[in-house]
């Protein structure tokens, strides 16, 4: 051994035997330990050799707790059990799972297969050669590593979104993998996933699902949705179609159109590309949870998801957001998709509620779309109060991180974007300018303490499935109830009103049953501790002001 390599080390001898440099080698103190070898190198501390099932290298193979890498990546199948990546990323080490860090390769043969199946038709039609057609093929390997590498990006992109917020969701975590183990979708023995106790246990330490374990969940989430997807109607939705398009290159759907619509895979490569956005998007647990939170099937909430998507241009802000690496901070960008993903999973659950028979996407998209544009540009300047802190806080942080104006504004803008969907209902029900509404909404909620009593129902401690779905509900009820509001401000003003002057004039008119709310708003300020109990008085009591203050329409 050099003096270098000794160092590099931590060896004293100077002669070593193969299998115990090897170990060294894997105990070393770097940064990045790249495993692209044959074998299992690496187990759990619980574990032992013949758990493994690896005879040949039970000589050199080391525990997770004597890695002192800061990384691990997985070039090669089965480096380290599944049980050692929970181990070393239970410590603070930084790893995933082999399938994710060599998955280009599937996802490149993938990518090749449907490609072939396509040219092959169009070889058959005499469009092209075979000798063009191998052509071409070479030509587009560029765009094809692009939409292989894309994949890859969004995937790892996807569980690092999970896992910030895997310890908030242990139980919605542990119900899910319930759900999957129930139905034989998955063995949790198999896939060495926590039980419920563990994660109880994990949770009370700080701790949540580890990124290997979310990697796992992540795929069965995929796979769970695709199998239920498969076998309904959305592969035929035209405006799904574009998933179709985006999953080829570019000269592609240009030259081949119609043969691609009639591709032999069409239904499961729309499926695929449909579960992988979403998923990647939402996470893995969100169409579990939208299920159970409104009951609606599970390819109306993907409907739902797609038409709130398109709504809100999550697409571009997406896309923004990650073009912004090595120029920002990613915790800077994760705080940002979060906030995005955060608005689109509320508009979903909004437009299963409220359109739950006739969840038509294009339909949705045109109707709600360019209004929503406007407020997204109106809403800054109409914030007021304790909303207006509270965007200025996220948008001062995201300028002082060197994000550019627009987008800082836009991503500020869609923790309370959300309001637009009771705005934009409400201006065509009521036939208002949906400015207006924006701007009464805004006021009526900051006026008679909407936003506090929000607040309140956020920081609800949320043990159960039942309290989670009984806090969803109120949620919904006071925005509704405030959209009424705010339309009943406007009606009882009119035009002539200047718009400074409408509250006070509502309140005029409705100034016995306004104080009564303030004396109760007041009584739950002065408590010690808001219980459900009073967040269900203070809704009764909310939705009896509504009515007594709203005018038919």
């Amino acid at each position: 051994m050099t003096k270098q390599i000794k160092k590099l080390l931590n060896l004293e001898q100077d002669h070593i035997v193969p299998n115990d440099l090897i170990k060294a080698i894997l105990k070393a103190n770097v940064d990045l330990l790249w495993n692209g070898g044959i074998g299992t190198y690496v187990k759990a501390q619980s574990q032992t050799n013949i758990d493994v099932g690896d005879k040949t290298n039970d000589n050199l193979r080391i525990n997770a707790v004597d890695l002192n890498a800061k990384v691990v990546g997985e070039g090669g199948n089965l480096g380290f059990t599944q049980n050692a990546r929970v181990e070393f990323a239970l410590q603070g080490g930084e790893i995933y799972t082999d399938f994710v860090d060599n998955s280009a390769g599937v996802d490149c043969s993938d990518n090749e297969v449907n490609l072939k199946i396509l040219l092959d038709e169009v070889v058959k039609q005499e469009l092209l050669t075979v000798t063009q057609r191998n052509k071409l093929l070479s030509e587009m390997t560029d765009e094809v590593a692009e939409l292989v590498l894309t994949d890859n990006y969004r995937q790892t992109q996807a569980i690092e979104l999970a896992y910030l917020q895997a310890f908030k969701q242990v139980d919605l975590y542990g119900r899910f993998i319930d759900v999957l183990e129930g139905k034989n979708i998955l063995r949790r023995d198999l896939e060495d996933l926590p039980s419920i106790n563990t994660l109880t246990k994990r949770k009370k330490l700080g701790k949540g699902l580890t990124k290997p374990e979310i990697a796992v969940l992540v795929s069965y989430s995929k796979i769970f949705l695709q199998t239920r997807l498969l076998a309904s109607d959305v592969p035929e939705d035209p405006w799904l179609q574009r998933y179709l398009y985006s999953a080829f290159p570019k000269r592609i759907t240009k030259r081949y159109n119609k043969l691609l619509n009639q591709h032999r895979l069409r239904r499961e490569i729309i499926t695929t590309k449909l579960s992988n956005d979403l998923v990647d998007e939402m996470g893995a647990v969100f169409i579990y949870r939208m299920y159970h939170e409104t009951g609606a099937t599970y390819p109306d909430i993907v409907r739902a998801y797609a038409a709130a998507r398109e709504i809100f241009f999550m697409k571009p802000l997406w896309h923004e957001i990650q073009a912004l690496d090595y120029r920002v901070s990613a915790a800077v960008q994760t705080k940002m998709l979060m906030l995005v993903s955060k608005l689109v999973r509320r508009v979903s659950r909004w437009l299963i509620r409220h359109y739950h028979q006739n969840l038509d996407i294009e339909y949705l998209i045109k109707h709600y779309q360019p209004v929503v544009s406007k407020l997204f540009d109106s809403l800054p300047e109409l914030l007021q109060g304790d909303r207006k802190l509270h965007f200025m806080n996220h948008y001062d942080d995201f300028i002082e991180q060197n994000v550019p104006v627009d987008l800082a504004r836009q991503v500020a803008s869609c923790d309370m974007m959300f309001t637009a969907m009771e705005v934009v209902e409400a201006s065509f029900v009521a036939n208002l300018n949906a400015k207006d509404i924006l701007r009464s909404y805004l006021e009526v909620g900051q006026k008679l303490h909407l936003s506090w009593l929000r607040y309140q129902i956020r920081t609800q401690k949320n043990e159960t499935h039942w309290e989670g779905l009984a806090l969803a509900a109120i949620f919904d009820d006071i925005d509704s109830i405030q959209r009424k509001l705010a339309v009943s401000i406007l009606q009882t003003c009119g035009k002539s009103t200047p718009l400074d002057k409408r509250y006070e004039t509502w309140l005029e008119q409705n100034r016995v049953i306004v104080n009564r709310w303030e004396k109760l708003v007041q009584s739950m300020r002065v408590s010690n501790s808001i219980s459900p109990v009073m967040l269900f008085v203070g809704l009764r009591e909310l939705t009896d002001l509504a009515r007594a203050c709203s005018h038919p329409h």
